[in-house]
């Protein structure tokens, strides 16, 4: 303000209204910065003052909190030694129903061994019966797939087939399913023959078909003079023969 007001007695307005525009503002700025510090001052004390109620509030719950572990722990010890001092008079009373208990136990133990062998005998008799069942399980699938595999054949034979191609596991599936499907036939069989060969069995199937000689010996393959060998044979089967 003083360079202000020289300024303006020389006659240099401009340069006097200018350091008197800066002095202004270094005023101001000088009053915002004190006003500032003035502000952070107090922030400091004010959180000096909250961190010192904390730091006493702390120090009342942590003198709180030991009177109540200190409470607990006199409570707790009370109660230890009433139920120590309430168990000690039933550890007679215990011992005499433990004692009872144990030859209870051995009694029942020798129950329990009786029991146990019998549901072993039980169970072994169980894996029998299981093992039975599936083997008859197993049986009737195997029945089932001859009888399937013998009624193929025989609409093979029946269409005009041949058992040229055949095997052994043929001709038995051909002769489960002919007896099953033909009970009479297989029981005039059985009692009027001894034990039929394939060939024999089929030949006297065929013949009980009312199927000609010409149709047999395209189906079985066989000459004129091999039918009437093999027809032969057949005869000489019978029991009564």
């Amino acid at each position: 303000m003083l360079l202000s007001q020289i300024e303006q007695q020389q006659g240099n307005h401009k340069w006097a209204v200018e350091l008197s525009h800066r002095a202004y503002a270094l005023k101001d700025s000088l009053t915002r910065q004190q006003q500032e510090d003035n502000i952070k001052a107090q922030q400091i004390a004010f959180d000096r003052r909250v961190e010192s109620e904390r730091a006493a509030t702390v120090r009342r719950w942590l003198w709180a909190g030991i009177a109540i572990a200190i409470l607990i722990g006199v409570v707790a010890v009370t109660i230890v030694l009433y139920r120590w001092n309430k168990t000690r008079r039933r550890l007679a009373e215990e011992r005499r129903q433990v004692e009872q208990l144990q030859a209870e136990e051995q009694q029942v133990n020798k129950e329990l061994s009786k029991t146990k062998n019998a549901v072993e005998r039980l169970k072994r008799a169980q894996q029998e019966q299981d093992k039975a069942m599936n083997s008859q399980q197993r049986e009737w699938q195997q029945l089932g797939k001859a009888m399937a595999h013998g009624h193929q054949l025989f609409m093979e034979l029946t269409s005009g087939g041949n058992i040229r191609q055949w095997t052994s596991v043929d001709f038995k599936d051909f002769r489960i399913y002919y007896d099953c499907v033909d009970s009479t036939f297989a029981e005039t069989i059985a009692q009027n023959y001894d034990q039929l060969s394939p060939n024999l069995y089929l030949l006297s199937v065929l013949e009980h078909l009312g199927k000609s000689d010409e149709y047999i010996m395209t189906t079985m393959g066989l000459t004129l003079g091999a039918l009437r060998t093999t027809r032969s044979r057949l005869n000489q089967k019978q029991k009564d023969a």
